[in-house]
């Protein structure tokens, strides 16, 4: 089973939600982790590496002579990805990468995969990670979004462009959320209010996500 982790936009928490995630379901079985396309990448140790696929592989106990499988696309200019194949001169095919991830699937009976940016970020100057999404059976995702000011617009849009590409989403992860700040509070209660869809609402730091009664039906 293939679940992706997408957001409503880049640093709301998707690799920390997808870590969590893994974390829950390893016990349940072996989880595969991938992030199919990074762009802003790190050296480390004389290599280019994304620092969201180092943390996905520590989250699955995987060594360091995965990393090649978990991001088999890496862009080091820190744009988004069509913009930063076309800087490389480096297109994205995005058959070869849908095949991937079949692959991987093949053997693991969880894949947890994380997105790029947010749902409506280009790949190529024709596709966004929605329609990539769209492209696998029955595509569901855990969508990420942010407590703070600004997310019910971003959370709203970014369910109408799933729908638009017909790619579930049993569940709303809100990432980084603090019970203390008041508008935290309302902005979950208004999530729930105007998506009629469960909203999980997570402090930062705890390390288990566990939502499997949304995902695994």
């Amino acid at each position: 089973m293939i679940l992706f982790v997408s957001g409503t936009g880049t640093a709301v928490g998707k690799t920390w939600v997808a870590c969590a995630l893994v974390r829950h379901l390893l016990p349940q079985g072996v989880c595969g982790v991938c992030k199919p396309v990074a762009t802003g990448a790190v050296r480390r140790g004389g290599r280019s590496i994304s620092g969201d696929a180092i943390r996905l592989m520590r989250a699955a106990g995987l060594p360091m002579s995965e990393i090649g499988r978990v991001n088999p696309v890496l862009f080091s200019p820190p744009l988004s990805p069509h913009l930063a194949a076309r800087m490389d001169r480096r297109p994205i095919d995005l058959g070869r990468l849908r095949r991937h991830i079949y692959n991987i699937e093949c053997g693991t009976p969880f894949l947890v995969v994380e997105g790029v940016g947010g749902v409506a970020t280009p790949l190529t100057s024709r596709s966004t990670w929605g329609d990539f999404m769209a492209g696998f059976r029955s595509p569901r995702t855990l969508l990420v979004c942010s407590p703070r000011l600004g997310t019910l617009n971003h959370t709203l849009l970014s369910l109408e462009y799933l729908a638009s590409r017909k790619v579930a989403c049993p569940l709303l992860v809100v990432s980084n959320y603090d019970p203390s700040i008041p508008i935290h509070r309302q902005n979950v209660r208004e999530l729930r209010r105007l998506t009629k869809i469960p909203v999980s609402a997570c402090r930062r730091g705890a390390g288990i996500l566990s939502i499997s009664k949304f995902i695994l039906s």
